[in-house]
């Protein structure tokens, strides 16, 4: 069984920005790791892993301003390994955190853009700002 998305009011406790935006290219990515075999049968969801992603991002909206972020700008991003991959034209809520040793913004969350509607993240930008 697959794992819910942490609270969204940790993982905001932790982002830099926060953009509405869509992936329009996979820059590079890292080696597939290792697939995990089911202990039974009938186990199917055993937790493999996706490979990291570096990412153009494309950004449509600014809801949290912050590591220079700008309405039209394509940065590029690291999706850090994680339970999924993104593809070209991914959309949605992308929350980032601080920059790592590459330089790159990191996708927070533990499924990306899929981990919270616009309408959840926007609600705790407002709280955060009270």
């Amino acid at each position: 069984m697959a794992l819910p998305p942490e609270p969204i009011d940790s993982v905001l406790f932790d982002a830099k920005a926060v953009v509405a935006g869509e992936v329009v290219a996979i820059v590079t990515e890292g080696a597939a790791l290792p697939k995990k075999t089911p202990k039974k049968k009938d186990h199917r969801d055993v937790g493999n892993l996706a490979a990291w992603q570096k990412l153009s991002l494309r950004i449509d909206n600014v809801l949290l301003a912050g590591l220079g972020t700008a309405e039209g700008a394509v940065v590029d991003v690291l999706k850090p390994e994680g339970h999924y991959a993104l593809p070209v034209g991914a959309a949605g809520p992308f929350l980032l955190g601080a920059p790592g040793d590459d330089g790159l913004p990191v996708i927070l969350g533990r499924y990306g853009p899929d981990s919270y509607r616009a309408d959840v993240v926007e609600a705790a930008i407002r709280r955060r700002a009270e």
